[in-house]
């Protein structure tokens, strides 16, 4: 099967608890991708998925910003981030947990996880009440002047959600990944 998605990020997960945490959730981003799924069994497919988007976040009002040690002065130098992903590219494992069908032959509604794993292709950027073209980050984490090349990053995409049969080729996918 083939998909077109799009959806939200935000800074923050729901799960476990992170640095990402103490940010605000107001700067929700768009993200889109499209997919690629054969299915192998009837619980266990393949999905090729390829992305874009952004994901930005800052600091809460008066909690300040990351700070670091120059010369033995702690510095605030940042309190909002902006990444921009150029590409991502992920293969993943999609086990459908069962098919949940109401008198019909059938399935209506199909919950599944998913789990795999990627290489995504993004520019980071950092700023103090601002972000602009000389906010820009390199590899190392370290703010620069000009754009550098893009950083790189294997990452593992997990996945939980349904999907809703609306007619014989349309499915609605409702999840979080």
């Amino acid at each position: 099967s083939i998909g077109a998605w799009g959806g939200v990020s935000a800074p923050a997960t729901p799960f476990g608890n992170n640095d990402f945490k103490r940010l605000g959730t107001d700067q929700l981003s768009a993200i889109y991708g499209i997919s690629l799924k054969k299915q192998i069994y009837h619980g266990f497919g393949l999905q090729v998925d390829v992305m874009r988007g952004q994901v930005k976040g800052h600091t809460k009002s008066g909690q300040g910003g990351w700070t670091d040690v120059i010369g033995g002065d702690v510095v605030t130098y940042r309190n909002q981030f902006k990444t921009n992903i150029d590409l991502a590219t992920s293969l993943s494992g999609v086990f459908t947990l069962g098919t949940i069908n109401w008198l019909n032959r059938q399935a209506s509604v199909l919950p599944y996880i998913s789990a795999g794993g990627g290489y995504m292709r993004f520019h980071a950027q950092a700023g103090l009440n601002g972000i602009d073209d000389k906010s820009y980050v390199n590899n190392n984490g370290t703010p620069v002047d000009s754009k550098p090349d893009a950083s790189t990053a294997f990452y593992i995409p997990v996945g939980i959600g349904a999907k809703f049969n609306v007619a014989t080729v349309i499915n609605l996918d409702v999840g979080y990944h």
